[in-house]
């Protein structure tokens, strides 16, 4: 027979101890489900449900691109407008030098 140390046989005391049932639990127990529990009762009314969202946000480019003229003069016309796609040697104005 091995030899086991003290606290081995505490901690079995305290095990089956808090594992049985205390009698004065069980009396509390019994009250606590003679007692009746307080409900409250709610109908549903149908309605209109609305969800709002409202966000601040700034739009802006992923790149920018300044444009310059290389010469003065008056524009004719305007083949792309702000906010089109182009392509890289695409005609965007062209202008009347005088």
């Amino acid at each position: 027979m091995t030899k086991r140390p003290y606290w081995a046989c505490g901690v079995l005391v305290l095990l089956v101890w808090g594992c049985s049932p205390h009698p004065t639990t069980e009396p509390q127990r019994a009250e606590q489900a003679k007692s009746p529990i307080p409900v409250s009762l709610v109908v549903p009314k149908r309605g209109v449900v609305s969800r709002e969202l409202s966000l601040t946000a700034t739009v802006e480019a992923y790149e920018q691109a300044p444009l310059y003229a290389k010469v003065s003069g008056y524009v004719t016309s305007l083949s792309a407008d702000i906010g089109d796609r182009v392509t890289k040697g695409q005609v965007l104005a062209t202008l009347d030098v005088p």
